[in-house]
C-alpha cells in the first residue's frame, strides 16, 4: 500500500485516483480536489481535508479518526463502515451521501449538512452540534444511535427500514 503518512498535498488535484489502502495518516489535503477519488479502506486518521471538494468519492471503510475535515464538500461520497470519531466536520457537506453502519460518535458536526443522506446503522452518539445541522430528507432506521432526547423526525429524517 501506499504510505504518504504526514504528506502535504495542499491544493492538490487526485480527481479520479485510486489510492485506495493507502496510509495517509496526518496528512494535509487543504483545498485539495478529489472527485471520484478511491480511498477505500485507507487511513486518515489525524488527516487534514480542510475545504476539499470530494464529491462521489469512495471512503468505504475508511479511518478518519481525530482529523480537521471542516469545510469540506463530500457530496455524494460513501462513507459506508467508515470509522469517523473524534473528528472535526463543521460546516462539512454530506449532501445524499452514504454514510451507512459507520461511526460519528463523539464528533463535531456543528452546522453540517447531511441532506438527503443514508445514515442507516450509523453512531452518532455524543456528536457535538448535531441539534445544529441540517438533516432534511435524511434516512435513518433503529440501529441509528442517536444522542438521547434527539428526535430524528423534528429534523425531517425519514425513517427506512
Amino acid at each position: 500500500s501506499i504510505d504518504l503518512t504526514e504528506a502535504k498535498m495542499r491544493g492538490v488535484d487526485i480527481s479520479e485516483a485510486r489510492i485506495n489502502g493507502a496510509k495517509l495518516i496526518r496528512a494535509d489535503l487543504t483545498d485539495a480536489i478529489c472527485g471520484n477519488t478511491d480511498f477505500t479502506d485507507s487511513e486518515l486518521n489525524g488527516a487534514i481535508m480542510v475545504n476539499v471538494k470530494c464529491f462521489n468519492a469512495n471512503f468505504s471503510g475508511v479511518m478518519l479518526r481525530a482529523g480537521r475535515y471542516n469545510g469540506a464538500d463530500f457530496e455524494g461520497a460513501n462513507f459506508d463502515h467508515g470509522w469517523l470519531q473524534y473528528a472535526e466536520f463543521r460546516g462539512t457537506r454530506f449532501v445524499n451521501a452514504r454514510i451507512r453502519f459507520a461511526s460519528l460518535d463523539d464528533s463535531i458536526v456543528n452546522n453540517a449538512d447531511f441532506s438527503g443522506a443514508d445514515l442507516t446503522g450509523t453512531g452518532l452518539m455524543n456528536s457535538i452540534g448535531l441539534d445544529t445541522t441540517r438533516l432534511s430528507g435524511a434516512i435513518y432506521n433503529s440501529q441509528t444511535a442517536f444522542p438521547a432526547r434527539f428526535k430524528p423526525t423534528t429534523y425531517g429524517m425519514i425513517k427506512g427500514p
